[in-house]
């Protein structure tokens, strides 16, 4: 039995992960058999899964592959185009001319000149200049390896590309293609997790904690020359790749910031998915405002560099606290 459950999905008597699904769990909620699941695996309809230990409940298997949990959605997706009467061949040539994260150059992507819709995510290690002083930069190149690989996995397994480091911040970015806001957020989720648990491990090992945190902006994106492919604030509107940088740094340990633009390209149907709002604190009690947003300069804590106020003067945000995943009707899907 599958039902949503306040904010996590039942899987019988095991509790889901809410960002990676196993491949057991996928067969078992769509309903296509394994080697449907190889064949779209083949054809990059859905991404190679990560292989892993398994959580309990598995019986006798060790090892299982996880997929990101939107991949339900790929595979309904593709169930809906069948049905009507799209080939397997059509249906490859969909989705690879969405996918713009797997081009090789941008001349292939996009026209000079063409604007196109993205998502920036960024993470930011807070404390970086205090870590590498204690680590020397040696200890300190090894801790950001060990998150840049992290980092870049997870975005790719929810469809974006990694752009560059700087600022102890690494940077992704999602090109407009279907659900490309709401894969964004549910990255930044997963990222959470992930960073949460490596910087807990390295600060055990040198008797320090490691603070980050994560910050989305939407906004646009042009080709120049129709070979500029990574996106900067060159070629981005708004300052929003900046606008990450210093969002991330700014927000409370291992929080996730969004600009309202971001949340605002979701539709109403679907914001409910995400719990989102104002954080206050009054008394040593936190209390949260859901629905809300408020100029960035005013929500966070800590104290703004004079040189980051202007820029972010006019930029409202809002801080992401979970999600639920819906199941959809009629599941398990049938071939």
């Amino acid at each position: 039995m599958f039902e949503n459950s306040n904010w996590t999905i039942k899987l019988g008597d095991q509790f889901m992960d809410r960002y990676f699904i196993s491949s057991r769990e996928v067969l078992a909620i769509t309903g296509i058999s394994r080697s449907t699941l190889n064949n779209y695996i083949k054809f990059g309809l859905v991404p190679v899964p990560d292989v892993r230990k398994c959580v309990k409940g598995h019986g006798q298997i060790r090892r299982l592959g996880y997929f990101p949990v939107w991949v339900i959605d790929r595979i309904k997706e593709i169930r809906d185009l069948k049905r009507k009467g799209l080939t397997m061949d059509k249906i490859v040539e969909k989705f690879n001319k969405i996918t713009p994260w797997e081009a090789k150059e941008a001349s292939t992507c996009f026209l000079a000149g063409e604007w196109v819709n993205i998502c920036v995510l960024g993470l930011a290690i807070q404390n970086g200049d205090e870590v590498c002083r204690r680590v020397l930069p040696e200890g300190y190149v090894s801790i950001m390896n060990t998150v840049r690989k992290s980092f870049e996995s997870t975005v790719a397994n929810f469809g974006g590309l990694f752009i560059k480091d700087m600022m102890h911040t690494f940077l992704s970015v999602f090109f407009s293609s279907d659900e490309y806001v709401e894969r964004t957020l549910r990255c930044a989720f997963a990222l959470r997790q992930n960073i949460m648990s490596i910087l807990e491990e390295w600060g055990k090992k040198i008797g320090y904690d490691i603070f980050f945190g994560i910050a989305i902006s939407h906004g646009k994106y042009i080709s120049l020359d129709g070979r500029n492919f990574l996106p900067s604030d060159v070629n981005c509107s708004g300052g929003i790749m900046s606008h990450v940088i210093y969002l991330s740094h700014l927000a409370n340990n291992s929080e996730i910031f969004a600009t309202r633009e971001t949340i605002m390209e979701i539709s109403p149907q679907r914001r409910n998915i995400f719990k989102y709002g104002i954080k206050k604190s009054e008394k040593g009690k936190i209390t949260l405002f859901d629905d809300v947003f408020a100029r960035s300069t005013e929500t966070v804590e800590k104290s703004v560099p004079e040189i980051w106020k202007d820029e972010l003067a006019n930029v409202w945000v809002t801080c992401l606290v979970d999600y639920r995943y819906p199941l959809f009707d009629g599941y398990p899907l049938t071939e």
